[in-house]
């Protein structure tokens, strides 16, 4: 079976209305008019027009399909430094909190072991559960797993880019006054 490409618009020649959209060779009917479909038609980005009779780009859903692609590039660039699941995601940030912790302790190795001696091991346990259960699992120290941990964080550093990059793709796309300066500025992102 062959596919049907729609190539015609037909509609009604008094206010203009569509009526239908079909292959090469719908005749219309009495009261009718048909036009062409423009090249690059596509029913995602554009719209009918009853004044002009024609279908027309129309900029909200050229902007739409961008940001929309925008936002699908984003989040494949981000799956591929991520690891899938959320509650691998969920562990991640617990981690990332934990050096962030860790860090705020005190300054320096010294000041930062000396301040966790002075926590109650309860709070320890809660602070950086974690950091303690990967440094028992490794047989060495808290101080160890959360350097492990804050490899992984750099190693994922690039995720924040991409957000920014998405973020002024998708700014500059909702921003443009013609469907060329969306397309233009879709094109323009600089991807991490």
């Amino acid at each position: 079976m062959a596919l049907v490409v729609a190539a015609v618009a037909i509609y009604n020649v008094a206010d203009g209305k569509l009526i239908l959209i079909g292959p090469t060779g719908t005749m219309p009917r009495s009261g009718q008019g048909w036009t062409p479909l423009p090249t690059g038609y596509s029913e995602d980005t554009f719209a009918w027009n009853a004044s002009v009779k024609m279908m027309v780009e129309d900029l909200g859903r050229v902007k739409a399909v961008l940001v929309a692609e925008i936002k699908a590039e984003a989040e494949q660039r981000n799956m591929q430094l991520l690891t899938a699941g959320g509650a691998k995601k969920a562990e991640y940030a617990e981690k990332r909190q934990e050096v962030i912790s860790y860090d705020s302790l005190a300054t320096g190795v010294g000041g930062i072991v000396q301040a966790m001696t002075t926590l109650a091991t309860p709070r320890r346990k809660v602070m950086l559960a974690h950091a303690e259960a990967d440094a028992v699992a490794h047989g060495d120290t808290v101080a160890a797993a959360i350097e492990r941990f804050r490899g992984g964080i750099n190693r994922a550093a690039t995720t924040p880019l991409i957000a920014a990059a998405e973020a002024a793709a998708c700014d500059a796309i909702r921003a443009a006054t013609t469907a060329a300066s969306a397309r233009a500025a879709a094109a323009a992102v600089k991807w991490p």
